[in-house]
């Protein structure tokens, strides 16, 4: 759909959908979905940056009756020990002490 090397080539059919279309901002979150990386305002115009290394994975830490886990997707964590989502992020936002025993610990 998208082409990578003339996302900033001005007047290319890429750029023209990244900065000039009527759905320009979703073809931009479409394209980075894709191809990582960001756009920057330059002026009038986006222009595409390319991440150097991936994005660090956030990780966070419940400990239940003594035992660790390290969690990076909340939603599959939640999943596998049949936890309840919303629950799970009021005890990280510390609205609740703990859900089903597991307590939040820290965010790295």
């Amino acid at each position: 759909m998208f082409d990578k090397e003339n996302v900033n080539k001005r007047n290319t059919r890429t750029w023209v959908k990244m900065n000039d279309d009527a759905g320009s901002k979703k073809h931009r979150n479409i394209f980075c979905k894709q191809y990582g990386g960001e756009f920057n305002k330059i002026g009038r115009y986006f222009q595409w940056e390319e991440f150097e290394k991936e994005p660090e994975k956030r990780i966070t830490v419940f400990e239940r009756e003594g035992e660790v886990f390290e969690v990076s997707n909340v939603m599959e964590f939640c999943r596998e020990h049949n936890l309840t989502k919303s629950a799970l992020y009021e005890v990280v936002s510390g609205k609740r002490k703990q859900h089903k025993k597991f307590k939040f610990i820290a965010k790295k």
